[in-house]
């Protein structure tokens, strides 16, 4: 064993037996959070719900359109790609994400000052009650939604949430003032809870062949999706041809 003592041992020499220190930046962004991977334009959103769809991570039955529609939207709105695809949906052909997200968004904002829920009352007279103040405006936001409201509108004895977890649904519905104070941060999209409640506005196509081409071509091509009447246009349009091909023939 060496009777030098590390106090005699050069600095040089020292530090020559202690592994290098690497610097590693931390993968941090903004608020302490991890980085999140943010696609840079159309590109590279198909790829990254390519991913999302081919590992399970979007909603079941979502095709690469979806998603990528989904991660777009949650880019006007300030949402990172992998949350957009579990927050927001399409319900009854309207835009929504979910009452959980809510808050969130507005937080997102940097300009929501505080807000406070409550459920009071028993019976028809519960209610729940949703405040949120915005900073820069003098008077908050308040919307309430109560048993009696969700008689009236038919959804208190609907099968579903409705039966399972009425009280928070009334909490969802109360959280339509979250959209309210800021509907510049919300671009126009629904609360799923309600959404879930309206009627379907989902255009309906009817699927339509050309009556110029066989059943074998039509059979071989991709049927085309188009409105019911442009598609009572084109087969009146396609008689008409007939008739006059018919007429100057013979």
């Amino acid at each position: 064993m060496s009777d030098i003592s590390t106090d005699e041992v050069s600095p040089d020499v020292a530090t020559a037996h202690r592994a290098p220190r690497v610097y590693h930046p931390p993968l941090e962004a903004r608020g302490g959070r991890p980085m999140a991977i943010i696609p840079q334009d159309v590109e590279q959103a198909y790829r990254q719900a390519q991913f999302a769809v081919a590992g399970g991570f979007a909603p079941r039955g979502w095709n690469v359109n979806q998603a990528v529609s989904a991660i777009m939207m949650g880019a006007e709105m300030g949402i990172r790609p992998m949350m957009s695809l579990q927050t927001i949906c399409v319900i009854n052909g309207r835009p929504s994400v979910w009452g959980a997200a809510v808050p969130g968004i507005a937080m997102g904002t940097g300009q929501l000052e505080d807000w406070e829920e409550s459920l009071n009352g028993e019976g028809d007279q519960m209610t729940a009650t949703c405040r949120v103040n915005r900073r820069g405006f003098k008077t908050p936001v308040v919307r309430l939604f109560s048993v009696a409201d969700a008689k009236q509108a038919g959804l208190w004895d609907k099968a579903g949430p409705w039966k399972q977890y009425p009280k928070r649904m009334l909490q969802m519905r109360a959280r339509v003032a979250f959209r309210d104070a800021f509907a510049d941060a919300f671009s126009g999209l629904y609360l799923a809870e309600e959404a879930q409640d309206m009627r379907d506005v989902t255009p309906q196509h009817e699927t339509i062949h050309n009556p110029l081409q066989d059943d074998a071509d039509v059979d071989e091509r991709p049927a085309r999706d188009v409105p019911a009447e442009r598609g009572l246009a084109v087969r009146l349009g396609g008689i008409v041809f007939l008739i006059h091909r018919q007429i100057t023939r013979g």
